[in-house]
């Protein structure tokens, strides 16, 4: 699994977790092909060793950040590749194909109309001034006048809040 890291934002994580209740032992954790960061870093370090996973003690490794995935991780998918034991010694292996171009979307999702926020939130005082006039108004009054307000992008009608 490619996540952004829960504890460390921006950067993502491979984890590795038994999706069971047995653990995996003398796991062996290689690539294919080996992703460019881990092939300049540690390409004699490879295939790593895990002793022991298992669902309360997953392998984590910080392996890239989300804006520069493809420095990181390069241009393609790669496999990751494991070998492992069982609690009774039987032999396993699995080949995983990771897609770190498609498997992890943005980190942020920004819903914006274009205003920048200091501009928003000059229109959220205005209106709550607005508002706060039209409410002293009634104190004052017992009654409040319809005024239409335009502000380029939004047109505010100021009706009896009370109707």
């Amino acid at each position: 699994l490619l996540r952004e890291n829960p504890q460390k934002s921006g950067v993502v994580e491979l984890t590795i977790v038994s999706v069971n209740d047995r653990p995996a032992m003398n796991v062996s954790i290689d690539f294919d092909p080996l992703p460019t960061h881990l092939a300049e870093q540690m390409p004699d370090r490879l295939p790593l060793i895990v002793p022991f996973i298992d669902r309360n003690n997953p392998f984590r490794m910080d392996i890239a950040t989300i804006h520069r995935l493809q420095y990181w991780l390069g241009d393609t998918p790669f496999h990751l590749l494991l070998k492992y034991e069982g609690v009774r010694g039987t032999q396993f292996n699995d080949t995983q194909l990771i897609d770190h171009l498609r498997s992890l979307g943005p980190s942020e999702i920004r819903l914006s109309n274009g205003n920048s926020q200091a501009n928003t939130l000059k229109k959220i005082h205005k209106q709550l001034r607005r508002l706060s006039t039209a409410f002293e108004q009634i104190a004052q009054n017992g009654n409040l006048q319809t005024t239409v307000h335009d502000d380029s992008e939004d047109a505010v009608l100021d009706n009896n809040p009370l109707e």
